[in-house]
């Protein structure tokens, strides 16, 4: 069985170690992803200052985080 989810394939979304979640929002059209060991992604407005600036912007611009399913200590803001 082959599930569409915005053009794409449920397969496509297991292939990344943070979850389907994660991986469904750095997959949507109009997310920018960073690169390195710690990949920030961003949509909207400031997306390309969300992915250069890392956990700093966050941080200093008000940043929430939604965890579902984790407790606190997963979000790597947590131990930054």
């Amino acid at each position: 069985i082959w599930l569409f989810f915005s053009g794409l394939k449920i397969g496509d979304l297991f292939q990344w170690p943070l979850g389907i979640i994660a991986n469904t929002f750095r997959l949507q059209n109009g997310t920018l992803t960073g690169s390195g060991i710690m990949q920030i992604s961003g949509w909207g407005k400031h997306a390309q200052e969300a992915v250069t600036g890392g956990l700093n912007f966050a941080i200093h611009n008000g940043g929430k985080a939604l965890l579902l399913g984790v407790d606190i200590y997963k979000l790597t803001a947590m131990h930054y």
